[in-house]
Formats: structure tokens, C-alpha cells, sequence
């Protein structure tokens, strides 16, 4: 029963973490990945960011990708570890749920973005 408890538990902290992560990589880091010429026209910005956000968007897809398949890979190490058992559906549910949490996070950042 705890084994149970602790594996939800640490997938939501995973989340927590996650959200941060992917909040603290858009805001600081993914930045220097897209070319300042989807960005700046001259020395303002431009008025169509379509290209730019779109790039942000695929970046943030595949560290979504990444943090997904750690997760998962963790998810049925201490399922067929820990708890001893066969089934795996549990890791894909909590893998689907962390993915479909954190891909509605990222249309939220998005959206809030690039909606004034």
C-alpha cells in the first residue's frame, strides 16, 4: 500500500518539477536556440511572431518528450522493482497523465504569451 502511495506521490512531485523546468528553460533558455531573426526586425521586434512562437512551441513538445520518457523509464523500473509486477498499464496511465498535464501547462504559456 505505501509502495503505491509513494509511487503517485513521486510522480506528482516529477510534475511539480517538470512544470517548473519547462517554465525556467522557456523563460531563460530557449531562447538562445531560435535565431534572433524570427524575433527582431531591425532594432524592434516584429509583428508577426508566428515563426517565433512556433519554434518555442516545438522546443517545449520535445522537452516534453524527454521529461515523458524519463518519467516512464523510472515509472517501470519501481513498478517491476519495487512493487513486483508484470503489469505495466499503471506506468503508461501516470506517463500519460504527466503528458497530457504538462502539454496543457505549455498551451497555457503559450497562449498567455502571445495573446495581449
Amino acid at each position: 500500500m505505501f509502495a503505491k502511495i509513494f509511487f503517485w506521490f513521486y510522480n506528482f512531485l516529477y510534475l511539480i518539477i517538470s512544470i517548473w523546468l519547462l517554465l525556467f528553460a522557456n523563460t531563460y533558455f530557449n531562447d538562445l536556440i531560435i535565431p534572433d531573426k524570427f524575433k527582431w526586425d531591425g532594432n524592434k521586434l516584429k509583428e508577426d511572431m508566428t515563426i517565433y512562437a512556433s519554434m518555442q512551441l516545438i522546443i517545449l513538445v520535445i522537452e516534453i518528450v524527454l521529461l515523458v520518457l524519463l518519467i516512464h523509464f523510472f515509472n517501470k523500473k519501481y513498478l517491476s522493482g519495487v512493487i513486483k509486477t508484470e503489469n505495466l498499464i499503471t506506468a503508461n496511465w501516470a506517463s500519460g497523465l504527466v503528458s497530457m498535464c504538462l502539454l496543457c501547462f505549455v498551451a497555457f504559456l503559450i497562449y498567455g504569451a502571445y495573446n495581449s
